[in-house]
This record gives structure tokens, sequence and C-alpha cells, in this order.
């Protein structure tokens, strides 16, 4: 210190040298708000459309417990049954490696046999904590609730095109389905049961493996490929097949319709229907960069709405990180 005491200039160098490194790396140092965590969890998810809490418990919860309860790499096991949905989260013993303890968990629920066949497949995964919100933003205007899901596919779609824009959640969408809606005059008249239709809907709606083909190139996987989305894809369904080779397919019977699962919430801006959509940054993003980036998004597309629909931000979490 003595010797920056009689050296005035060299400390004058020095300080600014630091001053200027200081402000060189500011803007890429890592801003948080809350540490960034990993939870020794594997998360288990399980959609079983049309059931109830009760059933859902019954049919999966209990035997997803019973496979993970006894297993030396689980430490418990917490669950949620909701409607049409399951939800549960297994801990790991302390100094379990999480990877190996995901392929545990997704071996044992792989041997579970018992599922319900209108069940689809657990999703399973780690939970690690690693995403920050940053904006949500309302989409809202005098659409129904079908064109208001195509407005937020679409502007989804565009914040993911965005450079700085990795992780984008869409909240108070529900789910689509499809309705068949018979007359039962027409039922009667045709010598048909409503469980007629719904087996031959079921049969022609799913993807389902077809074998293999052996080649001399190799050998080719089939599948036949018949899962159907839309209300247009359902009509050409045949129902009744004639001997001679006349079919009474599904449009000729039925009306089809696309619509969403019914549901008790409803999601209003300013008097208007809406939809919530998050904005997060990833673990290695800037929040302040994310948020610039939808800021500009905005305003860059905000003019090209029609005049029914509106997007605007409800909620910026940025300025916590400024």
């Amino acid at each position: 210190m003595s010797w920056f005491a009689r050296n005035h200039v060299a400390a004058n160098l020095l300080m600014i040298a630091i001053v200027a490194t200081g402000a060189l790396v500011a803007r890429d140092i890592r801003q948080e708000i809350y540490p960034t965590f990993s939870l020794d969890e594997a998360e288990i998810e399980v959609s079983y459309r049309g059931a109830g809490p009760e059933e859902v418990e019954r049919s999966i919860i209990l035997p997803i417990e019973a496979e993970l309860r006894g297993m030396s790499v689980i430490r418990d096991v917490h669950a949620i049954a909701r409607e049409g949905e399951a939800e549960i989260i297994a801990e790991f013993e302390s100094g379990v490696d999480r990877n190996r303890g995901l392929q545990e968990v997704t071996a044992a629920i792989q041997r579970i046999d018992v599922f319900p066949e209108d069940a689809e497949a657990p999703v399973i995964g780690l939970n690690d904590g690693r995403r920050r919100g940053v904006l949500y933003l309302s989409l809202y205007g005098d659409l129904d609730r079908y064109e208001l899901a195509q407005f937020a596919r679409e502007i989804e779609e565009k914040l993911l095109s965005e450079p700085d824009i990795s992780i984008v959640d869409i909240r108070g969408l529900e789910n689509p389905e499809t309705l068949i809606e018979v007359e039962p005059a027409q039922l009667r008249s045709l010598g048909l049961r409503m469980v007629d239709i719904a087996d031959a809907v079921r049969a022609a709606a799913v993807d389902v493996p077809a074998g293999s083909m052996r080649t001399t190139a190799g050998d080719y996987a089939l599948r036949t490929l018949g899962r159907r989305d839309f209300a247009g894809e359902y009509a050409d369904i045949p129902i009744i097949s004639g001997a001679d080779g006349s079919k009474v397919r599904l449009g000729d019977i039925a009306r089809i319709t696309d619509a969403f699962e019914e549901s008790q919430r409803e999601n209003y801006f300013n008097g208007r229907p809406s939809i919530w959509v998050g904005v997060y940054s990833a673990e290695s993003q800037s929040p302040m960069r994310v948020a610039e980036a939808v800021k500009a998004f905005i305003e860059r597309e905000r003019p090209r709405l029609p005049p029914s629909v509106g997007m605007t931000v409800t909620f910026d979490r940025s300025r916590d990180y400024a």
C-alpha cells in the first residue's frame, strides 16, 4: 500500500483498468432473483381423459405408487389426482445420481401393464427447476375458443423463432376434442348402437404397429398411420360395408365438429376471452435480453394484428432484474 501511496499514477491506472474491465463484463454477468437449482425428483404425468379423480387414483396412481415405493433409489412418492390427469413426484434418495434414478423409474413404469386402454402413455422426466419467468402476456379478442387457440399457437411459434427466446408456455388453453353426434332414430334405422360407432372410430383413429418388411437393403418397421386430429378427417370412416361394395360412412350419419374439453374455468382480459402466455429464460440466458426480444416482437407484431384481437404484457418480471 505504501508503494501505491508514493506512486499515484500507477494507482490511478490500476483503478481505471479495474473499472474498465468491470464495465466490459457487466452485460455478460448472469442476473438472478432466485438461484437456479436442481431437484432430486422425477415427475410422471399421465392423462386419462374423461376419468374423475377417484378413477384416476385407482387406475393410474395406485399401480405407479406400488411399483415405485419398493425401489432402493426412491425416498418418497407424492401424487395428485385431478380430473383426467395424474401427477406423481418420486423423490430420490440422497446421493443417487439423477439420471440413473430416472432410468430406473422409467423402467419401472414401463413394467406396469394394468393401465386402462384409454390412458395415454406416461410422460416421465426430471424436475430441474431451471426456467425463470420473465414476461407474461395476455392474448385476447372477440374470437371463439378455436380461433383464439389458433391465434395463441401462431404467437407461440413466432416467439420461439426469435433467436433470444427458447421457452414459451401457454395457459388457459383447453385440450381439443372431436364431437360426434348421431340421432337415435338414425342408429335404429341402420340397426346400430353407439358402441358400434365408437368401435369403428377407435379402430380407425389410432397409429398401430403393422409388423416389419425384410428386403435386401435391410429391415423396415411398418406402422399404420390412422391418427386423426380434426373433425373433417373422421367423415370417411366406414361404419357399414355392403356385399355390393357400398359403404355407409360416418359423415353420412353423424354431425362431426371440432371442440374443446368442458372446463369450469374461463379467462378474460378487459371483458374479452383471453389466453395467458409465459416467456421464460433458460439457465444460460440473460432475462433482460429475453425481455428485450419479447418487447421488440410485440412492437413489431401489434400493428399486424386484426382489429378484433390484442396482445399486451400483463406482468413484467424483467424489471426485478434491472
